[in-house]
């Protein structure tokens, strides 16, 4: 969040890519978690894996709020 300011979520926002789809190009297996009671079963998935594995995890712009900063 110091990257983007105290107001920007963190990760990336890109849309119209298919994050997981670009890592199965390159051999990655992946995939998109879009809501939190899919995401314990992606993580086991992701961390049983043999090898890479990508997690593409869509969080709301509201959990920036989590990460404000100290105003000084």
């Amino acid at each position: 969040s110091r990257v983007m300011g105290p107001g920007g979520a963190p990760g990336i926002d890109i849309g119209g890519l298919d994050f997981p789809a670009l890592a199965a190009g390159h051999g990655v297996p992946g995939e998109r978690v879009e809501r939190a009671a899919q995401l314990d079963a992606a993580l086991a998935r992701a961390i049983s894996a043999a090898g890479p594995f990508l997690l593409d995890v869509a969080v709301e712009l509201t959990a920036a709020k989590l990460y404000d900063e100290k105003k000084e």
